[in-house]
């Protein structure tokens, strides 16, 4: 979610030219010395380096490594409510994105229900409460 920039310098006539990379695939229109990356995601991690032309030739910086941590888990996707029979299985599923080991809460009406390190979770023979689990914090 931060902003980033990354510099390159070259010196060489006539006018140069950069073109930037992430993992050797061309970071489209960043042709500039400047490569500014603003609310940086996990997907744009990787090894970045720039490429400099003239009409003599081209050269290409060192690589440098972007290693992107989420400070927090994020939820990319909540559980969906589920109509279960009473005495049945009801199964919670949720999806999240963070630095490992990941811990899940399962809540209800903001008590912890149960506390598991993985997703999804199974209640047996349900009750009439238990239908209502809403929250879930990793």
């Amino acid at each position: 979610g931060t902003e980033l920039t990354f510099t390159a310098i070259a010196d060489g006539f006539p006018t140069i030219t950069y073109e930037w990379f992430l993992d050797d695939i061309r970071v489209p229109g960043q042709t500039g010395s400047n490569l500014v990356l603003t609310n940086v995601q996990l997907e744009q991690a990787g090894q970045y380096y720039a490429r400099a032309t003239s009409g003599f030739g081209s050269g290409r910086t060192l690589p440098i490594k972007l290693n992107v941590i989420t400070p927090r888990p994020i939820i990319v996707l909540q559980p969906e409510p589920i109509v279960a029979p009473e005495g049945g299985t009801a199964s919670f599923t949720v999806s999240a994105v963070g630095e490992a080991p990941l811990r899940y809460q399962w809540r209800k009406q903001l008590r912890r229900y149960l506390q598991s390190r993985i997703s999804p979770f199974w209640m047996t023979q349900p009750t009439r409460w238990s239908f209502s689990i809403r929250t879930v914090l990793p």
